[in-house]
């Protein structure tokens, strides 16, 4: 099966059309990290719940759910391929197991070794997600919403959860697909999500 792209999927139009009611959703996934993050666990369910709520209006068929038997579609964003749908679910579910193991180690932590362990495990769950793109479209919003859940959670600054402008993001992330190397990320997202002189 020849992988496709999301607008194969998706009315290109369709995402358009609801900008406003996404980027409100998306707000207010935003609020609920600062109110929620440290009593909830980031489990399956709670990533497919950011999804299906940040894009249930542009989307009702297939928001919160996970490429595989409900939406078989192998898909390529940019030049990379996702997961190859019969393995996605699997792969999200062992991803999402592996985080909460991390989570719980995150949370025994003394405080002052808390958060450059914090920004590890919230860029390398990042790169990871995006890598498999689990979800039809709107995965880098998400995965950007997983990694303010690890700010919320550990005390770090939180990041654009729109695209974002720069590129060095991008090809950060270009870095870990192509060579599983995680470190350019952390340097790159060092700066937002642990500022000098943040406390």
């Amino acid at each position: 099966m020849n992988p496709l792209r999301q607008e194969d999927i998706w009315d290109p139009d369709l995402e358009e059309r609801y900008r406003v009611e996404i980027q409100r959703e998306l707000f207010r996934l935003v609020v609920w990290l600062h109110a929620n993050a440290k009593l909830a666990s980031m489990d399956q369910d709670l990533i497919k719940g950011f999804h299906r709520q940040a894009f249930q209006v542009a989307f009702p068929n297939h928001a919160g759910t996970v490429r595989g038997q409900a939406a078989p579609y192998d898909i390529q964003f940019g030049p990379f391929r996702g997961s190859p749908h019969a393995e996605c679910e699997m792969e999200f579910a062992v991803l999402s197991d592996e985080f909460l193991t991390y989570q719980g180690s995150l949370d025994q932590l003394p405080e002052e070794q808390v958060r450059e362990q914090a920004l590890r495990v919230a860029c390398l769950h990042h790169a990871r997600f995006i890598k498999m793109h689990p979800f039809l479209d709107g995965n880098g919003r998400t995965g950007r919403i997983c990694v303010n859940y690890f700010a919320a959670r550990y005390g770090l600054k939180f990041i654009e959860v729109e695209r974002p402008k720069q590129r060095d993001y991008e090809a950060t992330l270009a870095i870990f697909i192509r060579e599983g190397r995680i470190s350019p990320l952390i340097d790159f997202l060092r700066a937002f999500l642990c500022p000098p002189g943040a406390a």
